[in-house]
């Protein structure tokens, strides 16, 4: 059966945004305060040490939903719980639901995933992997229902065990059952996906940075090694080093393969980022703090503004 023209008119859009996931980030200057960045996007905003009381999950829903069970349930996990995207259906896989809460930080897992089960027996816990792209020219990025439902269905058809794919400013963020499906085995799909379409093969990679956090002085080298240790076991770290005679501690960190993401001024429900509280509570374990008195430098610093609606 021949391919409706609306379809065949859409599918070079897709696999252009698709193919713009292996754009490099644009480069801007390291700041001079307690956060430099390096590796930005255009609407990137760094990690911040900022504790977040509240963190994302996120989940897929098969079959009937009850949502209102579900929803009071989520808000029985305690003050400010709620539910903040979803329902949301692609149009390739109608019974399916993704959904994301927002929840304080001490609820266990566990417990949200039980809460969420309220709506659906069938309720899958999900992982994000956060992605770079480019948006093509005169692009319409607003993949919501018509043509964007067939955008959509196009993507997660790279794999079944793809759940859902939020665009906001120049990044991408894909939700996905963990298990067979990684960041880094997304990465070669949406490479072998653009292949045909790009004049020169790209390497796809998760959205990363390098960060550093000057630290109160004085640092002691047995607390930076203590310190460098806990943080390197973190979800997200690839490594973490504490110069203990400038106290100061650099950490590359990518945002892919988590379960949880902090809402911070750093991301959102759809921009989903590394929860930095555990950095944190590696350092504090270790007797050492981060300095803020370099923070209000800060203010006209780093990214461009982020587009509304993130």
């Amino acid at each position: 059966m021949n391919a409706p023209i609306s379809s065949l008119l859409l599918a070079p859009l897709a696999i252009c945004l698709v193919a713009g996931l292996a754009s490099s980030f644009s480069s801007l200057a390291p700041s001079p305060a307690v956060l430099r960045q390096e590796e930005v996007g255009l609407a990137f905003q760094g990690l911040r040490p900022e504790r977040s009381e509240f963190v994302f999950r996120y989940y897929c829903l098969t079959g009937n939903l009850k949502f209102e069970q579900l929803r009071q349930a989520v808000e029985g996990l305690g003050e400010g719980a709620e539910v903040v995207l979803g329902p949301e259906s692609p149009t390739s896989r109608p019974s399916t639901n993704f959904i994301a809460i927002r929840i304080p930080v001490a609820v266990p897992a566990k417990k949200a995933l039980r809460a969420m089960k309220k709506g659906s027996k069938k309720a899958e816990a999900l992982v994000y992997s956060a992605f770079s792209f480019e948006v093509p020219s005169g692009a319409d990025t607003g993949l919501g229902g018509g043509g964007g439902g067939f955008l959509r269905g196009m993507i997660l058809g790279i794999s079944g065990d793809l759940r859902w794919v939020e665009f906001v400013g120049n990044e991408a963020a894909y939700f996905y059952v963990p298990g067979k499906l990684d960041a880094d085995e997304l990465a070669k799909r949406i490479e072998r996906m653009a292949a045909p379409y790009v004049e020169e093969p790209r390497e796809v990679e998760p959205l990363a940075e390098t960060i550093e956090w000057d630290l109160v002085a004085p640092v002691t080298k047995k607390s930076a090694k203590k310190a460098e240790k806990a943080i390197a076991r973190t979800s997200g770290v690839i490594t973490a080093t504490i110069d203990f005679e400038k106290a100061r501690l650099r950490m590359r960190v990518r945002h892919a393969d988590l379960m949880a993401a902090g809402d911070s001024p750093a991301g959102s429900a759809k921009r989903p980022r590394l929860l930095v509280n555990p950095i944190l509570d590696a350092l504090e374990d270790a007797g050492l703090a981060v300095d803020e008195s370099g923070e209000e430098s800060m203010d006209g610093e780093a990214a461009a503004p982020a587009p509304s609606g993130g």
